[in-house]
Parts: structure tokens; C-alpha cells; sequence
């Protein structure tokens, strides 16, 4: 027997059945919600006056590949074609955590402030590991800075405030 999936309307996951968990993760609250999804944004599409949608396919704003990678990768020190886990590794976050960011941009929902700081403090924890056997160290994220008085036992003794605010710490002993 072939299992029958469905598609996701809004983003296009395949599925073996539309759950409100799932149509949740998209901010609708009820199936009815889903079902009607779009079907206002349609009937808006359809009224926009003839000169309007004229006006907006004359308009048209395209980049080569090279100012795209420009425009993407301002900071040159950034290499465009690293590897995508690197790419994760050095904004601290996980592909699921990246692939529940973009949902919730595609449909128009803020990011959880609480979720943010949680990641900082998870990816400090992360970073201050790699310093918990040094005697002296300096560090310019507060994250790191506060892990590293917490759980590997050091003290801050400075704080540095140029060019950039470092926290220098040294350990206990």
C-alpha cells in the first residue's frame, strides 16, 4: 500500500497529514485558518487596478551574482563559499534553530526574544569551554565572560571599553 502525503499550502513541506501543530508553527490557530489561508490575499491580488500591477512588472530589480555575493558578504574577512556548518558554527546556531528562523520570517512572526538570549548564553557556555584551562583570558562577549565566572571558576578583573568592550578575566586559584 502506497502512503499518501499531503503538501503544506504555505510551505510546501510534504507530509503524511496537515496537523494545527504544524499550522501552528506558521502563527494560524485553527484548521479553518489554514484552509482559508491566502484565499483574502488572492481576492486583494485580484482587485489591484490594472496600471498598478503595470507599474510593478516594469519595475523589475535584479543583482548580478557577483553584487549579490557583494552585497551578502560585506565583511570581507568572510569567505562566501565556507562551508555551511562553519557557517552555523560562527553564528551559534543549529540548522533546525536556522530552519524554524526562516519559517517564522516567511510568515511575518517576531522572533522570541527569550529564545535569543537563551541561544547567546547556550553558545557562551560553548565558547568559555575552550578557555576554562587558561590562566589569564580576554573575551568580548559577556556570554562567555559570565560562563566562565559561573562554571570554570574565574574572576573578572577588567573591563576594557576600546576599541571594542573586552572582559578580562583571570582564574582562581
Amino acid at each position: 500500500m502506497v502512503e499518501q502525503k499531503v503538501i503544506c499550502k504555505i510551505c510546501n513541506k510534504e507530509m503524511k497529514r496537515i496537523t494545527v501543530a504544524h499550522i501552528s508553527t506558521h502563527g494560524l490557530k485553527s484548521m479553518n485558518e489554514y484552509e482559508t489561508y491566502g484565499e483574502q490575499l488572492t481576492e486583494d491580488l485580484e482587485n489591484i487596478a490594472e496600471p498598478v500591477v503595470k507599474e510593478l512588472e516594469e519595475e523589475k530589480v535584479t543583482m548580478t551574482y557577483k553584487e549579490r555575493m557583494e552585497y551578502l558578504f560585506k565583511d570581507k574577512e568572510k569567505d562566501p563559499d565556507r562551508p555551511f556548518s562553519q557557517f552555523l558554527k560562527e553564528n551559534g546556531v543549529t540548522e533546525m534553530e536556522l530552519l524554524g528562523m526562516i519559517d517564522k520570517y516567511k510568515v511575518g512572526r517576531e522572533l522570541n526574544v527569550s529564545e535569543q538570549i537563551q541561544r547567546n548564553i547556550e553558545q557562551g557556555k560553548k565558547e568559555a569551554d575552550k578557555y576554562k584551562n587558561k590562566d589569564e583570558v580576554e573575551v568580548t562577549d559577556v556570554n562567555i565572560a559570565e560562563s566562565l565566572e559561573k562554571n570554570h571558576g574565574f574572576t573578572c578583573i577588567a573591563v576594557k571599553s576600546s576599541p571594542r568592550k573586552t572582559w578580562v578575566l583571570t582564574k582562581n586559584k
